[in-house]
């Protein structure tokens, strides 16, 4: 039970953080937006690890491991930089599937790289966010969210 509650915390949380970051981009510029972003997740990461006892010992990190952080951080400015730019153009909705599609096919890639595996249930399930993602755009004429004065 308390996995379903996380995971239902988890979605909230992502659509919570598109929209914030949508706001604060279309009031401080999309480059600071990012930078607040990414210095208030390094500051709760730091504040995690505090809060769990734990530390980073320079010999408990291989540098495998800090070229997959480095990467990690460069993929998530990256991400966030290009969400933030999309978030006034399209709708929150489509912004949070996008996000999901791309963490899917990432972890495809990853495992079929590092591991050797290939997730059929993973591919289908992408798939079939992409085609609904696609339906959903095309039933709503151009995809763009229109927005009135009224």
């Amino acid at each position: 039970m308390i996995y379903i509650v996380l995971s239902g915390l988890s979605g909230i949380a992502v659509i919570v953080n598109v929209a914030v970051n949508g706001i604060v981009a279309s009031r401080i510029g999309t480059i600071r937006g990012v930078g607040i972003t990414f210095f208030t997740g390094t500051i709760a990461a730091g504040a995690l690890l505090l809060l769990k006892g734990e530390t980073l010992a320079a010999g408990d990190i291989t540098s495998v491991a800090i070229r997959f952080a480095a990467m990690a951080g460069i993929l998530g400015i990256a991400t966030t930089f290009i969400f933030n730019g999309l978030v006034q153009r399209i709708a929150a909705f489509k912004m949070v599937l996008l996000r999901f599609i791309g963490q899917i096919g990432v972890s495809i890639l990853l495992d079929y790289w590092l591991f050797d595996l290939f997730s059929l249930g993973k591919c289908l399930g992408g798939i079939c966010l992409m085609t609904g993602l696609m339906l959903f755009t095309r039933q709503n004429g151009s995809g763009e969210e229109t927005h009135s004065n009224a």
